[in-house]
């Protein structure tokens, strides 16, 4: 069963709602009241919630107990290209029975099978030996195939060879360990940005930040209105990539939160429990800065200030208070040069933010790269709308939500973030 939903000029479909048992495949598309589907760079995986009105008893009958595929398909009605995901169900919370108990409302909760994977394996074992050691990028390759059951991800080359134990990790805490004390294999001045994997609805990433920043992840350009009344419709359509949101907020920085918990709170202290030896490690700040310009892309973190930064490190920070005795040579050697500096990097992602909502399905994609059109204030009636010279530019798409309602039909919300204003 498929529903079409009118959604402004253009018409969404839902091509697909469907649980499916080890026994069978349920079709609720019909029971569907909204869903919303989010993809975030800084998040374990895809999640979503669906909201439905259960009018044949679906939660007792199937039943509904966990670990259940819920499959959602999507798009336009008139053209080929589909958002399709398969996610495992995790929760179902809301409930509401109606007065007359002829049916109920309620929210089923669903994250993708690798996080929920993740979620459910402890890993106590040996990468590499001290006579034939392996690169970080084999690690994550063989974990994704292994015990995420992620077939063809994309991984970027790392450049040291080492071997260590995990003890007790999740895949997702040896990626941090590997994001956090390697840098890529053709890393581009002195000093690496870090890694960061991630997930969306067509790949799994482990990528480097500059990747990310030289717009190599998808190779597309994106252009972007902010609301502005003065691009006409009919300029949408000269390019599938540029969009015209409806709605917009920014987020600048917060001066308070930079000064305690930015680049200046970013030292590093490691412990080696073998050794009993521990070390304290300061980022070279005026490296750092001078080290963010990339290519094409050099604005989003163009950094002249310190106190524009902000922290960003809890995403790759869980493993570093205990370095065994395996990995502690490596991690002598490469640990004050990198991980110090790599922690501050991660520190200016998002300092400044961007939310737009778009009244259609766009090309946006997490870890791409949009040019922001935001528009400034008019200051005479007479007067045009100009640019935000130094808040427009390039940013990262890294996050993207997806939501669809049955009676007001589809709306995507995007985040768009960078490390500072232009000059």
């Amino acid at each position: 069963m498929s529903i079409t939903i009118q959604n402004g000029t253009r018409s969404i479909k839902i091509h697909e709602v469907s649980i499916k048992t080890p026994t069978e495949s349920i079709d609720i598309t019909g029971l569907i009241e909204d869903i919303d589907i989010y993809e975030n760079m800084f998040s374990d995986g895809i999640n979503c919630r669906v909201r439905i009105k259960d009018t044949i008893n679906l939660i007792e009958n199937t039943p509904i107990l966990g670990g259940e595929t819920i499959n959602i398909v999507f798009g336009y009605e008139k053209l080929s290209e589909k958002f399709a995901f398969s996610l495992k169900i995790v929760e179902v919370s809301d409930y509401v029975l109606s007065e007359n108990r002829t049916f109920a409302i309620y929210s089923i909760y669903a994250i993708s099978e690798q996080a929920l994977k993740n979620t459910q394996i402890r890993l106590f074992r040996s990468f590499g030996t001290e006579k034939n050691k392996t690169k970080g990028s084999h690690i994550v390759k063989s974990v994704c195939n292994l015990y995420l059951g992620i077939r063809n991800p994309h991984v970027d080359e790392t450049k040291h060879e080492r071997y260590f134990c995990a003890t007790g990790w999740t895949p997702h805490e040896i990626f941090e360990y590997i994001a956090k004390t390697d840098e890529p294999l053709n890393k581009k001045g002195k000093y690496p940005l870090p890694f960061i994997f991630f997930e969306t609805r067509e790949k799994y990433y482990f990528v480097g930040w500059d990747t990310i920043l030289d717009g190599k992840l998808y190779n597309e350009d994106h252009e972007v209105y902010l609301n502005d009344p003065f691009i006409h419709d009919k300029q949408q359509t000269i390019s599938y990539n540029l969009h015209n949101a409806t709605q917009w907020k920014m987020e600048a920085f917060n001066h308070e939160e930079n000064i305690t918990s930015g680049i200046f709170g970013s030292r590093n202290v490691y412990f080696n429990i073998i050794h009993r030896k521990y070390n304290v490690v300061e980022p070279k700040h005026e490296d750092i800065l001078k080290s963010s310009k990339m290519k094409r892309a050099g604005k989003i973190f163009l950094i002249d200030n310190a106190h524009k930064l902000i922290d960003k490190s809890n995403h790759y920070s869980k493993l570093f208070a205990f370095v065994g005795n395996n990995d502690y040579k490596f991690m002598e050697k490469v640990q004050e040069k990198y991980i110090g500096i790599q922690t501050a990097i991660t520190q200016l992602f998002d300092n400044i933010k961007v939310v737009a909502t778009f009244e259609n399905l766009t090309s946006l994609k997490v870890g791409g790269l949009a040019f922001l059109n935001i528009p400034s204030p008019k200051m005479r009636a007479n007067e045009k709308t100009t640019t935000w010279k130094t808040a427009s530019g390039y940013y990262v798409v890294s996050a993207i939500r997806h939501h669809i309602d049955k009676n007001d039909g589809y709306m995507q919300s995007v985040e768009f973030i960078k490390g500072a204003l232009d000059d």
